[in-house]
Order: structure tokens, then C-alpha cells, then sequence
């Protein structure tokens, strides 16, 4: 949808659709959308295209190209998909996609039975019909069936991180088991090696006797007793200072 042409400085405003498994190229008709570049395009809802920002290109550089209004309210336009025409509005109603008539009358006259395919496997994988028994994507007629969802991708998404989930708390519950039993290995090991290095082992024991040589007693020598006596009443010893004019004694 829409584009800009470096070699031919040329902005589009064009929509084209690859409609599969024809692999054909489909033009939409509607192309009042101006042309616009530089754009995102996102499918919302069941049948609408919603296009955001983007400009006219005319390769006028900048500020040149910012300058020209966007003719779409707050840069953004809404495209059918059935319809294949510009709406006024998103419709949060519409209904269900379908495939547009132009496609349909395409695979009508029989033009998705001229492809040529090269391996079997793909064939039948993009031929293949719904359950239901409606018509597949070649348009043999009639509306184009939808089949109903399928879940199993999601089944087993959830499977798969539930399992995940499970080993990776198995495995940190065993890695905490592990270390705190490392842990007290080394504390028991620790100890050991003290009391083997010696320290510690006479730690709460009575330090060894005394062997050395003691003071030979004296013949005959008996201690005196001690004798306790009151001091005088009329006062303790006097100490006298010498006279200045005395030399020192001998």
C-alpha cells in the first residue's frame, strides 16, 4: 500500500492484495487515500486496516516534506478489506472477513487450478479444504469458510513453561541443599584441623607442674614469729632536716 520510488521520485497511492494459494496479484480500486510513504499498516478487528502516519513524499527534504497537511484526521486511515475501499471510521461492528468479489470471481474461472507446484506436500497443504465442507481458498464458489481455531500451538506453549517452570525451582531448591551442606562440611573440617595443628588441645586442661630447680632451706634455720606491738602514744619517729651550714657527713 502506497510506496515511494527513489528512482522515479514518485510517491504512490495505490493498494495491491496477494491472494493465496493463487499467488496473485490483486489492485484495489479504491485509491482516494492519497499518496503516502514512510507508513505502517495494521489489520485490528475482523475486516479493517488501520494506516498510521506516513507523508507525501515529493523528495523536497526537510522541513519540505513535513510541511504538507495530512489530508487523513490525526494521520490515520481506516481501509475495508472486503470492500476495498477507504472508510470514514473504524467500525468495531463490522462484520466477519470475506474474501473480495474480484478475488472470488478470479478463482471462479478456474485460474488457481493453473499454478504450477512443484512439490505435492505444499499443494495439499495450501488446497487442502476445512473441516466444515466449505469451499477453500480457490473460490470453486460460494462464501469462503472459516475453520475454527486451533488451540494446540497454545496447549502446548503453556505445557512446555509449565514443565520449565517445575526444573528450574527443582533445580534451585537443589543448588541452596547442596551449599548449606557444603557449608557445614567446612566448618567440621576447620575444627578438625585445629586440633590437629595442635591448637586448642590443652585448652581446657591443667597447665603441667612446675620442674625447676627450688631454693635449698637453710640448716637450722627456723622463721622467726612475727610479733604485732602498738605504737607509742606520744607519737610516731621524727625526721629532722639538717642544718645548711653543716657539711655533708662522711
Amino acid at each position: 500500500m502506497g510506496g515511494w520510488d527513489a528512482f522515479r521520485t514518485t510517491c504512490y497511492d495505490d493498494a495491491y492484495i496477494l491472494s493465496l494459494p493463487g499467488f496473485h496479484w490483486f489492485k484495489a480500486p479504491d485509491m482516494s487515500g492519497g499518496p503516502r510513504a514512510f507508513h505502517t499498516c495494521n489489520v485490528v478487528g475482523n475486516r479493517q486496516m488501520v494506516v498510521v502516519g506516513g507523508v507525501n513524499y515529493y523528495n523536497l527534504g526537510v522541513p519540505g516534506d513535513w510541511k504538507d497537511p495530512d489530508p487523513w484526521s490525526q494521520g490515520i486511515g481506516v481501509f475495508d478489506m472486503t470492500q476495498l475501499s477507504w472508510s470514514a471510521g473504524y467500525d468495531a461492528g463490522a462484520a466477519a472477513y470475506e474474501s473480495p468479489d474480484k478475488v472470488k470471481a478470479w478463482y471462479d474461472q478456474g485460474n488457481g487450478n493453473q499454478v504450477a507446484w512443484t512439490d505435492d506436500k505444499v499443494k495439499a497443504l495450501f488446497t487442502s479444504k476445512s473441516g466444515n465442507g466449505g469451499s477453500s481458498g480457490t473460490g470453486s464458489g460460494g462464501k469462503s469458510s472459516k475453520s475454527s481455531p486451533n488451540h494446540t500451538g497454545a496447549i502446548v506453549g503453556g505445557v512446555v513453561g509449565g514443565v520449565a517452570g517445575l526444573a528450574l525451582i527443582a533445580g534451585a531448591a537443589w543448588f541452596l541443599m547442596r551449599r548449606k551442606k557444603s557449608n557445614a562440611a567446612a566448618a567440621g573440617t576447620g575444627a578438625e584441623k585445629a586440633n590437629a595443628n595442635g591448637r586448642g588441645e590443652y585448652a581446657y586442661q591443667q597447665a603441667p607442674p612446675y620442674e625447676g630447680p627450688a631454693e635449698v632451706a637453710g640448716e637450722g634455720m627456723q622463721p622467726s614469729p612475727k610479733r604485732m606491738s602498738e605504737l607509742p602514744a606520744g607519737g610516731g619517729h621524727e625526721v629532722h632536716e639538717l642544718a645548711g651550714t653543716e657539711g655533708a657527713r662522711k
